[in-house]
């Protein structure tokens, strides 16, 4: 399999409330290294929550939330079956390896 290049997991869910009490985005993060050594939070990418509130918007936009935050999980777990040969549809399997590795 090929290497990817993606920002290593763990990726968590953080909230972010930039324009008052309410809640107003939702942001994927990892932790990371800063070029000077000191460790930093690095934002993978940003969900509003529409309303600034979890009206039904940012219902939807928190379960993509945790979807994508376990994209590097599941990748992992996949990629674990295939060696293993215990994937059910080794070419489904293979395909969604491939996609998530940025294959065209």
């Amino acid at each position: 399999m090929k290497t990817t290049n993606h920002t290593p997991g763990t990726w968590e869910i953080e909230t972010c409330n930039e324009n008052g009490p309410f809640l107003d985005s939702f942001y994927i993060q990892t932790d990371s290294k800063h070029w000077d050594g000191n460790d930093i939070k690095r934002i993978i990418c940003r969900f509003p929550t529409g309303t600034g509130q979890f009206g039904e918007m940012g219902r939807e936009n928190l379960a993509n939330a945790h979807l994508i935050a376990s994209a590097p999980d599941l990748l992992e777990a996949l990629k674990e079956l295939v060696d293993l040969n215990v994937a059910r549809n080794m070419n489904k399997a293979k395909a969604a390896i491939a996609k998530a590795e940025g294959a065209k």
